[in-house]
């Protein structure tokens, strides 16, 4: 009987064991189910891939350390009671109740998460150091009662409400928003206190190490698209996306107010402007996807704009958006490290979209600019400054309230600027200088060009032009913009946000002291030539069309060239400062301009047509060349459209110099023979020479066109009645769409089958028997064949044209007639020609055929 009852009792304990082990033997997936976690959590174990983990295998975790994974769920995480350390930065977790009873725990790390609540966490006794920086975190409350909480980290949270925890004895790493009186000196001291000339730093940049990038970037006077010095924009349950926030938050008094010290101890007169985007956001994501504050099309998608980067539209004319851009600049305002505000992209895109999509009126969106200048200007400080991105633009509607423009000139080909381009910078800034609200911090902004480095002849020769044209135009800033200036992110340690390399040139170094004379002052009995005095030398700009010698009161040192002389010689398109030297000094006396005989090549001897001379300067001086200037070689780089058609040219030489040529007319009554001229205008995307018969100029036969092999941006081509019988050379002209070869010699089509985007071919009067070439032209719309010879329409079959012209005599039968009609339409698969629909097949069909055709 015993034994009976000891055989039962052994039984019931191995079925014990039995069903603990199968317990013990649930796979990990349905205790911990997610992967990432499940695979950082054998990493840190360390266990093969041959043992399956267990809940007794996550009694040996003490450090557990999986920053980035994407760990969403910490659902397992419970069963690690010895845990002691834990980090878990960089995922996606929302619910923190697994962490509730892990008893041990000294240090949690859960920054950049997306946790609300940290009530879980209130029963950690041994917590001491926790850090919960980058979430959604709006009550502290649940870590009050913490027994041995020393240190927390609570950076960029969802609220700056910290009194909690007062009392507690805690280092706190914390933000908060920023609210603070301007620093000193007053806006207005550090414009009149600066001297000349005045350099303005687009971006935060790179210059080789941290420290030398605050030598050079304090050399600048003016900050637009500033750095934020580790301010962000704070978020909150209201404000949940960085495009709602209204308010700058950091560490105010500690790292931001070092990083702003890293400038103002090197620069005190420095001026800084974060930018707004007034109408765009970069992101989706910096507004709630339903938002009405974005501007949406006719099917409630939001507009992009149409830029290589993402730009999409706000709503300028909500009100709440307006109000909300109000509310945004009040944030920047009482934060007082910033001079003012800078507004890129200012109204004329906007204006533009409305009426595109909308059909309102601009004038409706001048007003709500308006609106939204009004309501800052009645929020903010007299000296809070407002600039804003009016390129080379007046500001008429606007002058009551900003200060300043940002002048974004844009060159005007790929060598530089032309003189129609200065004249309008200088028109406009010089408007700006007289009108708009003072103080006045206009900047005069000039890109370099792109062929060649920073330090090439022309951009410093364009970087001298920009930088006196400010200084003789204005009290204000300048910058030249370096070749990708705004190019390749770079990464340099102990530097926020850097961009493609900002040039400092040596030519910024020199001190003209403060500005004695008149703005935009033209020497006497000059034109396009400007100088003006400063304490401590002269400033002179030259685009005259000519050389210019002048004479200065006393002895000035050149700064590019390093001349000391009374004498100096200034070339057009070009720029100099001159030192005095006796410095913060007013000279008695007047700069003379002296006369100069400088030798000039004769135009004539590299561009021998008169009638082509005649058109080239009548188009230079539409682009702003003095009458009285000779015409040179160099002048010929700013010419990028050229049209002379029916002027009798006969010789193109000298066309080769107009490197920069976009589009060239040269039809009609003129007779080119020789097209070489034209080899390396490789910017052409328009070249049009036909020529008309002409009683007394000869026909042009033969027409070499083997130049035009090069020029690979071609878009647009007329060769019309030039004798043209190889058109091999434009074989590899790819970007052709519009093509027009009629009245040629031409029998060969196959160079044409490579020219894919063609959309319009004249090919009449031409000798064609084949047009198989053309088959494969799928984008061809208008084909043009009159005059040809050819019989056989099936390879045209395919194509979609929408305008074909034949006379259609297919059977060469010397007539156009019926049978052609049916030849031809049943080319184009009609079986029954029927083309009007009437029923019946005859003439009327046939004149579809020989005419709409």
């Amino acid at each position: 009987m015993k034994m009976q009852a000891f055989q039962n009792i052994a039984w019931i304990f191995l079925l014990l064991i039995s069903v603990v082990s199968h317990a013990e033997e649930v796979p990990a997936e349905q205790w911990m189910p997610d992967t990432a976690l499940r695979e950082s959590v054998r990493e840190a174990l360390e266990l093969p891939a041959s043992i399956p983990l267990t809940k007794d295998h996550m009694q040996d975790l003490h450090i557990f350390i999986a920053e980035g994974r994407g760990i969403s769920d910490l659902t397992g995480l419970e069963f690690a009671v010895n845990l002691r350390e834990v980090n878990l930065g960089d995922n996606l977790i929302i619910d923190v109740r697994p962490l509730a009873n892990l008893v041990h725990l000294e240090e949690l790390g859960l920054p950049e998460n997306r946790i609300s609540d940290i009530s879980p966490l209130a029963g950690l006794p041994n917590l001491l150091h926790l850090i919960i920086s980058h979430n959604p975190i709006t009550d502290l409350s649940p870590l009050a009662g913490l027994p041995k909480f020393r240190e927390l980290k609570a950076r960029r949270i969802w609220t700056t409400d910290f009194s909690p925890l007062e009392g507690l004895g805690l280092e706190i790493h914390r933000d908060e928003i920023c609210e603070i009186t301007p620093f000193l000196p007053p806006v207005s001291e550090r414009i009149q206190n600066r001297t000349f000339p005045s350099i303005a730093l687009p971006r935060r940049t790179y210059w080789g190490t941290s420290n030398n990038y605050y030598n050079v970037a304090a050399k600048h006077d003016i900050h637009y698209f500033s750095t934020r010095f580790g301010l962000y924009w704070d978020s909150t349950p209201i404000a949940s996306t960085e495009g709602l926030s209204t308010q700058l938050a950091g560490q105010v008094m500690g790292e931001v107010l070092s990083e702003y010290e890293k400038y103002a101890l090197r620069n005190p007169n420095m001026l800084f402007f974060p930018a707004i985007a007034i109408h765009i956001r970069s992101g989706l994501d910096e507004l709630p996807e339903n938002s009405d504050f974005w501007l949406r099309d006719a099917d409630g998608k939001v507009i992009k704009n149409e830029v290589p980067w993402d730009e999409y539209t706000l709503d300028i004319l909500n009100p709440e958006v307006q109000q909300l851009v109000i509310e945004q600049v009040v944030g920047v305002a009482e934060c007082g490290y910033f001079s003012g505000v800078y507004f890129d992209a200012w109204a004329p895109s906007h204006i533009g979209v409305y009426e595109k999509h909308f059909n309102i009126d601009a004038e409706v969106v001048i007003e709500a600019y308006i609106n939204i200048l009004k309501g800052i200007r009645a929020r903010v400080r007299d000296d809070f400054l407002i600039l804003v991105n009016r390129n080379r633009r007046k500001s008429p509607r606007y002058v009551e309230w900003i200060n300043g423009s940002r002048m974004e000139t844009g060159v005007s080909y790929p060598g530089g600027y032309t003189y129609e381009r200065l004249i309008e910078a200088e028109d406009a800034l010089l408007w700006n200088e007289k009108h708009l609200r003072e103080p006045r911090i206009n900047i005069l902004e000039a890109d370099g060009v792109a062929n060649q480095p920073p330090d090439g002849p022309d951009n410093l020769r364009w970087m001298r032009v920009w930088t006196t044209l400010s200084l003789t135009h204005s009290d204000g800033y300048s910058i030249l913009r370096s070749p990708g200036e705004y190019g390749e992110y770079k990464e340099v340690p102990g530097v926020y946000q850097q961009y493609g390399d900002h040039t400092w040139y040596d030519f910024y170094d020199a001190d003209l002291g403060k500005p004695v004379g008149e703005k935009g002052q033209l020497c006497a009995g000059c034109e396009g030539l400007f100088i003006r005095e400063f304490t401590n030398g002269w400033a002179v700009y030259n685009r005259s069309g000519k050389p210019q010698k002048i004479q200065l009161p006393i002895q000035a040192t050149s700064v590019a060239s390093d001349i000391t002389s009374t004498t100096h010689i200034i070339h057009d398109l070009d720029g100099e400062m001159y030192l005095k030297q006796e410095l913060d000094t007013i000279v008695d006396g007047t700069v003379k301009v002296l006369a100069l005989e400088i030798a000039i090549e004769d135009p004539s001897k590299w561009m021998p047509d008169a009638a082509l001379q005649a058109v080239v300067r009548e188009a230079l001086e539409a682009l702003g060349l003095p009458a009285s200037a000779p015409l040179t070689k160099e002048k010929m780089l700013q010419l990028t459209s050229l049209k002379a058609n029916h002027k009798g040219i006969v010789d193109i030489t000298g066309l080769e110099f107009a490197r920069s040529l976009k589009e060239l007319h040269l039809g009609g009554r003129n007779r080119i023979t020789d097209l070489s001229p034209l080899a390396n205008l490789t910017h052409l995307t328009q070249l049009h020479i036909w020529h008309r018969e002409v009683e007394d100029m000869p026909p042009v036969t033969n027409l070499d066109i083997s130049p035009l092999s090069g020029l690979i941006n071609l878009e647009r081509l007329s060769l019309e009645n030039s004798g043209i019988s190889d058109i091999g050379p434009l074989m590899e002209l790819k970007e052709l769409q519009v093509l027009g070869l009629a009245v040629n010699n031409i029998k060969d089509l196959s160079p044409l089958a490579g020219l894919k985007k063609l959309r319009h071919l004249n090919l009449s009067h031409n000798s064609i028997k084949d047009f198989s070439p053309l088959s494969g032209l799928t984008n061809l719309e208008e084909l043009w064949i009159e005059d040809n010879p050819a019989t056989d329409f099936s390879p045209l079959s395919a194509l979609n044209l929408t305008d074909f012209r034949s006379n259609v005599d297919v059977n060469n039968d010397g007539v156009v007639n019926i049978q052609d009609l049916v030849i031809v339409a049943n080319a184009f698969g009609e079986a029954e020609p029927d083309l009007n629909g009437d029923g019946v097949v005859n003439i009327q069909d046939l004149v579809i055929v020989a005419n709409a055709f």
